[in-house]
């Protein structure tokens, strides 16, 4: 078991008790990063973790893929189909900046530019075009992403729906 909290008054182990049975746990400090369903959670709220994690993926896929034989379409696929889906899930607790996902970005598109014998200075945005590659850059998943957890909580009918109406309300006040 683990236990999170971002109260400084527990240090060692805190003794939980479930019947006759008494769970020791010691809590994580709030600088540490915690694996839950395969989601990184910290509660200092650092990117570094999940950031090099994201990186590391799509180094290794790129180092994989390099000398493949492959089409383009193909590279593609894979990326849209395998590679976007595992950032997506493990940065959804995490909220990374337009340069920070371009920076991730980076090693894919050097990868697809070379691959392909592309310049160096096409465009990006051809590679993210509907009409040619359609590759989903990491900012377009992470705001997709948001966006579409948040529609499902603003039109809930139960207890999460009340919750972000209610969220939502109090945001609105402070901002007046």
């Amino acid at each position: 078991m683990i236990l999170l909290t971002n109260s400084t008054k527990f240090q060692d182990t805190v003794d939980l008790k479930f019947g006759n049975n008494i769970v020791n746990i010691k809590p994580k400090k709030i600088s540490e990063s915690v694996r839950f369903l395969g989601v990184w959670i910290n509660l200092a709220n650092k990117k570094s973790f999940v950031y090099n994690q994201i990186l590391e993926l799509i180094n290794n896929y790129s180092n994989l893929i390099r000398y493949k034989p492959m089409t383009d379409k193909q590279l593609c696929y894979v990326y849209n189909a395998v590679i976007s889906p595992i950032i997506e899930y493990r940065s959804q607790l995490t909220l990374f900046s337009k340069e920070e996902c371009y920076k991730l970005f980076t090693p894919f598109r050097i990868l697809f530019k070379n691959k392909f014998k592309y310049s160096k200075t096409i465009p990006n945005a051809l590679l993210e075009c509907r009409r040619f590659y359609d590759i989903k850059d990491i900012w377009f998943i992470q705001c997709q992403s948001h966006y579409t957890n948040l529609l499902a909580q603003i039109n809930d009918q139960g207890l999460l729906g009340y919750i972000t109406e209610f969220k939502l309300k109090e945001l609105q006040i402070k901002q007046c």
